[in-house]
């Protein structure tokens, strides 16, 4: 495991944009990247993603979510999209989580 001295405590922007959009089984989420964010895990469930522990059956905890890694854009400002490999017309719980990497 890689060990990294992290000198930046603070929170990268919030997306202030984050849509998703259905097409038939096709789910796409979209987004703005923030000038100060190097990498996004993205979140999806069928359950509600809560952000503490939870033993209830009709919640999923973040940590247990399914994740993807996508690739992000190189400049800050450009528009994100990503097609989400899921084929279901059920509800879907999406969240992404930013980072930042110094």
């Amino acid at each position: 495991m890689k060990t990294q001295v992290r000198s930046d405590f603070e929170a990268p922007t919030t997306i202030s944009d984050l849509s998703i959009d259905t097409t038939g089984n096709q789910v796409v989420v979209q987004w703005t990247q923030p000038e100060d964010v190097s990498r996004y895990h993205l979140l999806y469930s069928d359950k509600p993603i809560t952000d503490t522990y939870s033993l209830d059956v009709k919640e999923c905890n973040w940590w247990a979510a399914n994740v993807l890694v996508p690739d992000i854009a190189s400049t800050p400002g450009e528009k994100q999209s990503f097609v989400l490999p899921v084929n279901t017309e059920d509800t879907l719980y999406v969240r992404i989580v930013s980072l930042t990497i110094h």
